[in-house]
């Protein structure tokens, strides 16, 4: 197997490995898991996350029609922008955001090493609306995915949620 910068994931696996120890303690159980990590695992991790961030619905259009992957994006004149960084969202240069290649890592990271967030990611995404102990009831949602297309639909990790979510939500950064 082989990984593919651009065409099947957004980073590289050496890269990847650079992002987790710059970011992580050694102590910390997603270090640990992704370190233990063969390079083929670590490659399935990176492609399930691109594939992940790729069914988040984002505004705008593909840099080049070409591209096989959303990112990077240009804007259409409905979509507000403010171009006050060259790696935004909406930035011509035509390079990835790092903040798109960081969601990829960190959901790779959460795959491997499953925390809290996999747990609310499930019960979030299931039908199951509430249950009972006593007598046994359970009630179920009326087709709960189909109402959330947001980050929380498509991605186990609250870091990536929260990094993605300014790509669905159309906003800016303001400072």
């Amino acid at each position: 197997m082989t990984i593919t910068v651009g065409t099947d994931t957004y980073i590289s696996i050496a890269d990847a490995d650079t992002f987790v120890a710059a970011n992580y303690l050694t102590t910390e159980a997603k270090y640990i898991a992704w370190d233990a990590l063969a390079e083929a695992a670590k490659e399935i991790y990176l492609k399930r996350a691109t594939k992940a961030i790729e069914a988040i619905p984002v505004p705008g259009l593909k840099y080049d029609t070409d591209q096989a992957l959303n990112f990077p994006r240009e804007t259409t004149a409905f979509v507000p922008v403010r171009r006050y960084e060259y790696d935004y969202f909406y930035a011509s240069s035509g390079e990835v955001p790092q903040a798109v290649i960081d969601a990829e890592v960190e959901e790779a990271l959460e795959a491997a090493s499953p925390s809290t967030d996999t747990t609310k990611f499930e019960a979030n995404n299931s039908n199951l609306k509430s249950f009972s102990i006593s007598k046994l009831s359970e009630t179920y949602k009326d087709n709960a995915a189909s109402k959330n297309s947001g980050t929380a639909m498509h991605l186990k990790s609250i870091n990536a949620q929260t990094i993605m979510s300014r790509y669905v939500a159309g906003g800016f950064a303001v400072r």
